[in-house]
């Protein structure tokens, strides 16, 4: 084979890679569980993701509408009240039409109240404690009857009676009052709230409290941000409904503090990847005489990004997204195997090698070189978290992938007639001699 036919195969067959790379890492569907960052070998931790997503404990979104203080809102002579309720009634509407809404609590019809208390009424004797039984068997001995049947006697003849004849004729020994004052303790976690016409008010009358329960954990972070963005509108038109100022409406929960969380790691690595890259571009920029090796260097890093992700697409097509963000940041050390390949071609005292020629001779370094990185990512398959176990994988398979490209590509991407460039904005080829040169002067003991 001939060095140009050579020249074109390997180019050609490192694009029809790249290609099926991105095709296949369009296939990628990327979740965003944070839970992937935990053990999942932890009884612990098994038992927290038990408790969040089989029974939803910190699921549910609670929506405050407060009312303004007059004094600080132009309402005129409008009741603050009236409007957080309207306000209320009109976020219910909007939320009763997102579709990741599973339920929503708002406001308790009386007929729930009435079917709540039948079912109490008819599992009454299983709700009772041994001290109720107890107390319920007195009231059961002739003389207890006799007072009982008395006293219910007087109540018909009352006014009250009318009301309450059929609870005597259903429960004449005042069953369900003594397992309602079981139930008393639920109150304690209201904190002082009331229902009033069957919304649940804080103490001091200014604050309507919503319940939102989603169809998913809130360790799924993509599906919560759609979620959050539909509750921002809803909460927009709510708002539209009343005067400006007159209503505040805040919404907290497990969702939104996920989404916060993940999209500060998105936000952190997106600004890493940025850092680096531009560092690097400034480095070539200074570093390089020819301006065709900045661009140059990069390519093994993007290679080998792309051959992870799509072997993954193909493979594993469900992967974190955390996963593939912290691989990728990994994957851009592979930038150091452009520079080992191009450096030495643009230095004006070896520039003259032949490419090929050079790459073969840094095929063992680079390979030694990705062999103990790979070692160090792949020992993460000793970890308990899932996260880390795929990021080690996806970076390994990109390092690969890169130093494959550098050692086998990249020689065939140098043109091969180079014009004579200029000196380099910081000729580092001469800056280093001259280095060793006062150090050997300066500090002999460091030679």
């Amino acid at each position: 084979m001939s060095r140009r036919t050579g020249r074109f195969a390997a180019i050609g067959a490192a694009v029809i890679v790249f290609a099926l790379s991105l095709l296949f890492t369009a296939r990628l569907r990327f979740t965003e569980d944070i839970a992937v960052a935990l053990p999942d070998n932890d009884s612990v931790v098994r038992d927290y993701l038990t408790v969040v997503t089989g029974f939803g404990a910190m699921d549910a979104l609670y929506v405050d509408i407060a009312a303004a203080d007059a004094a600080a809102a132009d309402i005129g002579g409008a009741d603050a009240e009236a409007l957080a309720v309207a306000a209320a009634d009109a976020l219910h509407e909007h939320l009763l039409t997102i579709p990741l809404v599973e339920s929503v609590r708002y406001r308790t019809d009386r007929r729930d109240f009435l079917d709540a208390m039948e079912v109490l009424a008819s599992h009454r004797s299983r709700l009772m404690s041994g001290e109720q039984l107890a107390a319920l068997e007195e009231r059961l001995t002739p003389e207890a009857i006799a007072r009982s049947l008395a006293s219910a006697r007087r109540t018909l003849t009352e006014p009250s009676g009318v009301v309450l004849r059929d609870q005597i004729r259903r429960d004449p020994f005042w069953m369900d009052a003594m397992v309602l004052s079981s139930l008393k303790d639920f109150g304690r976690e209201l904190g002082g709230g009331e229902s009033t016409d069957g919304r649940l008010w804080s103490r001091d009358g200014r604050h309507i409290l919503v319940s939102v329960r989603p169809g998913f954990p809130n360790t799924d972070t993509q599906k919560g941000e759609r979620l959050l963005a539909d509750l921002d509108r809803a909460r927009e038109a709510a708002l539209a409904a009343v005067p400006p100022m007159s209503v505040r409406i805040t919404c907290i929960g497990g969702h939104r503090a996920a989404l916060m969380n993940a999209t500060q790691v998105k936000r952190d690595v997106r600004k890493t990847m940025l850092a680096a890259s531009l560092g690097v571009l400034l480095l070539g920029v200074l570093f390089f005489r020819h301006r065709l090796f900045v661009i140059l260097v990069f390519l093994p890093a993007a290679f080998g990004t792309a051959f992870s992700t799509g072997l993954c697409g193909l493979v594993h097509p469900d992967i974190s997204a955390i996963s593939v963000g912290f691989g990728a940041v990994l994957i851009g050390i592979t930038v150091d195997y452009g520079v080992h390949i191009l450096y030495p071609l643009d230095s004006p005292e070896t520039a003259r090698l032949d490419p090929r020629t050079w790459a073969r001779s840094m095929l063992l370094p680079l390979a030694a070189a990705a062999t103990t990185t790979m070692g160090g990512l792949l020992s993460l398959q000793a970890s308990s978290a899932p996260g880390q176990r795929a990021l080690g994988v996806l970076a390994s398979v990109g390092i690969l992938g890169a130093v494959l490209f550098a050692v086998l590509v990249l020689p065939h991407c140098v043109p091969r007639t180079r014009k004579e460039p200029g000196a380099a904005l910081l000729p580092l080829a001469a800056l280093w001699p001259a280095f060793l040169r006062w150090r050997d002067a300066r500090l002999p003991w460091a030679a």
